[in-house]
């Protein structure tokens, strides 16, 4: 059955009631509930039925059963490394050397781009990682949250070896293109959205330049004392255990070499990397990731267990509810995945089928010139619409190989990066997505807020963007194209200045 425009109604019942509610679980599972009444034709005894199927459907994915795993293995791991003390010996330690909050939010950058064989790799590792120092530093919980989403989606679809690269190359062999690696290698200067963000996540980290509520938020966390900090309740205890104040650095620092390590050996070798001759970036596309992660992380734990334990830093009961509690923390996060995993279901093939929807809309006679600028517009909608910029790419990698068949190279090249860009940026900013779940989860922010103080930094890019495309669809000249991408980006950053602070200014006059 052909829904029509009705199939784009769950994402926009999930993004509206989260804009009037606050309530990012109740929208969830309202825009799940509106797309199965529809699917079952407004019967609410099967749309009920509906809705809680696509909700367990969600859980019995294997891929999304082992993220699971992996959000509660990296709250236990979190609270286990701060109660045993090693958080803040590692924070005593780095608030030495990183002695600045541009030092620190450069840092937290740098690991996006060390980190970007996978993007919930890089969650795990620069979260853990950067927290402490982002705290003694006084950078405040929405800024840190910024930057790690920042650098998650935006450096891994450009990493040619990456776990991203794998599956993007796999659907352009899918789609029949001819030189598919070769397609996408050119494809990353064009990814406009991608190396945009990179550079104003740098330019944000060395300036003082700040925009919205992030201003507000960056005011707060100035205001903080450290000293209050480490010895009021909340720095004494996490979770309700008391934190070890004589813990040292090797407590934090062992267990991440251990998760880091772990987790490359075991993506190697399940890419077969070690047992046949297989390149680097076939055996990334070929390794299990979730499945990497979860292992690392549990080995990080064992190590973790091994050096607290045994040398009574905790005891195994402390230890224990260490981990409980740990798991614990990952609650919101998971609920809010799972029923972000459902609406993608209702709008699936068996259901709403709102892909094959768009794709009817977009094959309306349009010039060719204008293909990079519709994908990237269109990928933007449904990638913020679904929360996930996979699911975006398996819907318009195909649809922009179909579009661009016959016509000149470049095009292709072009309106593939445009689809990517135009995914990631939907993921950068959905309040839906998992990484902006992970993002908020690892700066320990609240989730609406980091959603709200990140949308005026990441607009400015993508109407830069889109401008940018609009130009590469008539002059493909990359230069022409990222020079053209940069004037409107800053003109952009500084027209949001402008338009926030007048804002405020109107509302101060009303008060």
């Amino acid at each position: 059955m052909d829904y029509g425009w009705l199939s784009i109604v769950p994402p926009m019942v999930a993004m509206l009631l989260v804009l009037i509610t606050k309530e990012v679980l109740f929208s969830l599972f309202m825009g799940v509930l509106s797309g199965a009444l529809i699917y079952e034709k407004w019967n609410l005894v099967y749309g009920l039925r509906t809705t809680f199927e696509a909700i367990t459907r969600g859980m019995a994915d294997m891929q999304h059963v082992e993220i699971l795993v992996f959000l509660g293995l990296l709250g236990a791991l979190v609270v286990i490394l701060t109660v045993a003390g090693g958080a803040q010996a590692y924070g005593d330690w780095a608030v030495k050397r990183i002695k600045t909050k541009r030092q620190s939010q450069l840092m937290t950058c740098f690991c996006g781009l060390l980190f970007c064989i996978d993007d919930f790799f890089h969650f795990l590792a620069a979260s853990v990682i950067m927290k402490p120092v982002m705290e003694r530093n006084k950078v405040s919980s929405e800024k840190f949250a910024y930057l790690l989403d920042s650098t998650a989606a935006t450096t891994s679809v450009i990493a040619p070896i990456s776990g991203w690269a794998a599956v993007i190359v796999s659907l352009l062999t899918k789609s029949n293109v001819e030189s598919p690696m070769g397609v996408f290698i050119k494809g990353i200067p064009f990814n406009l959205y991608a190396i945009l963000t990179i550079l104003t996540v740098f330019f944000f980290s060395v300036s003082k330049f700040e925009l919205g509520g992030m201003a507000a938020a960056e005011k707060r966390a100035e205001r903080k004392s450290v000293v209050a900090e480490r010895t009021d309740t909340a720095a004494e205890e996490v979770e309700g255990l008391a934190i070890n104040k004589n813990g040292k650095i090797i407590y934090m620092i062992l267990p991440i070499c251990v998760l880091v390590f772990g987790s490359v050996l075991w993506i190697l070798g399940t890419g077969e990397y070690f047992t046949s001759s297989t390149s680097l970036l076939t055996a990334i596309g070929k390794a299990e990731m979730g499945e990497s992660l979860i292992v690392g992380s549990f080995f990080a734990i064992v190590a973790a267990l091994c050096l607290v334990v045994p040398t009574k830093v905790v005891s195994l009961k402390i230890f224990m509810e260490s981990f409980v509690a740990g798991v614990k923390t990952m609650i919101p996060a998971i609920l809010i995945l799972i029923l972000a995993w459902a609406i993608g279901d209702i709008c699936g093939q068996e259901h709403l089928n709102t892909g094959s929807f768009v794709k009817e809309v977009l094959s309306a006679s349009i010039s060719e010139h204008l293909f990079p600028i519709i994908m990237f517009v269109v990928s933007c909608f449904l990638s913020f619409a679904t929360g996930t910029s996979w699911g975006t790419f398996g819907i318009f990698i195909p649809i922009a190989a179909d579009l661009c068949n016959g016509l000149s190279d470049n095009i292709l090249v072009i309106s593939v990066a445009a689809t990517l860009a135009g995914a990631v940026f939907g993921d950068h900013v959905s309040p839906i997505s998992g990484t902006t779940v992970m993002a908020s989860t690892g700066a320990g922010c609240d989730h609406l807020k980091h959603v709200s103080t990140q949308m005026p930094y990441a607009l400015p890019v993508a109407f830069a963007s889109a401008i940018g495309f609009l130009v590469a669809g008539f002059w493909g000249n990359i230069f022409v194209v990222l020079g053209v991408s940069l004037v409107v980006l800053v003109g952009s950053i500084y027209a949001v200045k402008i338009m926030l602070k007048s804002k405020e200014k109107l509302e101060q006059s009303y008060e």
